[in-house]
C-alpha cells in the first residue's frame, strides 16, 4: 500500500508520520492488485434485501394513514362549511324580527340560549347573561320564544346550543338594539 502526502502530493510506500513539506495527513492509495480485489469483493457481495412482510406492512400502514388524514380533513371541511352556510344569520333575523325596543329605559345587553329541534321550533330557551333590565330581559325571552320561519336546521345545528346577545343602547328618548351571534 502506498501514502501520498495530501498537501503537496508525494507519494510513500510506508507510511511515515510527517512529510518532507511538514503535513501529517496522508490518503491511502491501494496498488492495482488491491483495487481488484476491492472490486471482486464488491461485485461478489450478496446485496442485502429488506425483508418483504416488513416492506408491505410498512406500506398498508402507510395508506391506512393517508386514509385517515384524508377523512379528517374532509370532516374538517364539511363542519367548516356546515358552520358558514348562514343558518345562524338566518335565525338570529328571525328571532330579532319580533323584538321590539319600545318599553325599554335603560341600557344593558341579554344573551339568551336556545336549541332547534327536527321540526324548527325552539326549544329549552334560557337568559344565560342578564342585563339586569326587566323590561329588556323580558322581551329578548318573548322574542325568541315568539320566532316564527325557522328552517329545519342542518345537522350540526341540530338540538344544540345556540346563543344570541341582545344588545341595547338608551339615548334621550332612542333606543338603538342589535343582535349579534355568538360562537364558542
Amino acid at each position: 500500500m502506498k501514502y501520498k502526502c495530501t498537501d503537496c502530493g508525494k507519494i510513500y510506500t510506508d507510511k511515515v508520520q510527517y512529510c518532507e513539506c511538514g503535513n501529517d495527513k496522508f490518503k491511502k492509495i491501494l496498488t492495482e492488485s488491491e483495487r481488484r480485489r476491492n472490486e471482486e469483493f464488491l461485485e461478489n457481495e450478496p446485496t442485502k434485501k429488506g425483508n418483504p412482510f416488513l416492506s408491505i406492512l410498512f406500506f398498508v400502514v402507510l395508506l391506512v394513514g393517508v386514509y385517515f388524514l384524508c377523512k379528517y380533513v374532509v370532516t374538517e371541511i364539511n363542519t367548516k362549511a356546515e358552520k358558514n352556510d348562514g343558518y345562524l344569520d338566518k335565525v338570529m333575523h328571525a328571532v330579532f324580527d319580533d323584538f321590539s325596543p319600545q318599553g325599554i329605559e335603560k341600557s344593558g345587553h341579554c344573551l339568551v340560549q336556545f336549541e332547534i329541534n327536527e321540526n324548527g321550533k325552539i326549544n329549552n330557551q334560557k337568559i344565560i347573561e342578564s342585563s339586569n333590565v326587566y323590561e329588556l330581559d323580558n322581551k329578548v325571552f318573548n322574542s325568541v320564544k315568539n320566532a316564527s320561519k325557522l328552517e329545519v336546521p342542518p345537522a350540526y345545528y341540530l338540538n344544540k346550543p345556540i346563543k344570541i346577545d341582545f344588545i341595547c343602547f338608551v339615548r334621550n328618548i332612542e333606543v338603538e338594539c342589535y343582535s349579534k351571534n355568538v360562537t364558542d
